[in-house]
């Protein structure tokens, strides 16, 4: 089974992001489960240290989902208040990957962009996610997030993820999944500065 995780900043997360770095990178490459992380940005010059990042994905794969929700939440990030909020989705169907393929390779294509989808029909070209429980930090990085709409409700029902030239393409870009949506959901478009996990191929 496979938990995505959409973890929203807190107000403080700009400060906090650069103190907790190396312990999040650190705790998330000891992770056997983890699939794919990144931070995640609205413009293509955010900083992985902080800087105009407003919230994280983060992948985990594992036969257990209480022991998942645990290995997240233990996460320098989330104990150390960079996270306000979080949204917990399965993904029912995982992208299916050959021997040596990698979702992300940031060898070949340096700039890659995250999509949610909400709504009903974007099982086309959208890896599904399916809403299971929400988790809120700390009273102090509970009270501010960066992040609104669909993600406070569980309203994410898919993703996907893709290299683009820069934000403007990747904004501009039409697939089948954004033709879906189109019908009366919304999608959130993030550019993904670095990323991490067996699904990413990296320099």
């Amino acid at each position: 089974m496979l938990l995505v995780a959409i973890c929203a900043d807190s107000a403080a997360a700009e400060a906090l992001r650069p103190v907790l770095l190396a312990a999040h990178g650190q705790y998330l490459l000891s992770l056997e489960s983890l699939r794919f992380s990144a931070p995640l940005a609205r413009r293509d010059d955010a900083l992985f240290s902080g800087e105009g990042i407003e919230s994280s994905v983060i992948i985990l794969e594992g036969s257990a989902w209480p022991q998942l929700v645990e290995t997240l939440l233990a996460d320098p990030y989330a104990v150390g208040g960079v996270w306000a909020k979080i949204g917990l989705y399965e993904m029912p169907h995982p992208p299916v990957l050959s021997p040596g393929e990698f979702l992300v390779d940031l060898t070949r294509d340096g700039r890659w962009y995250l999509k949610l989808f909400s709504g009903s029909s974007v099982d086309t070209g959208a890896l599904k996610l399916v809403y299971r429980d929400g988790w809120a930090g700390t009273t102090t990085s509970a009270s501010s997030t960066k992040v609104v709409g669909p993600l406070e409700v569980g309203g994410w029902s898919g993703m996907s993820i893709a290299a683009a030239a820069d934000m403007s393409t990747a904004l501009n870009s039409v697939s089948a999944a954004d033709v879906a949506c189109v019908t009366g959901g919304v999608s959130s478009t993030l550019a993904v500065p670095v990323a991490a996990g067996s699904w990413t191929k990296r320099p």
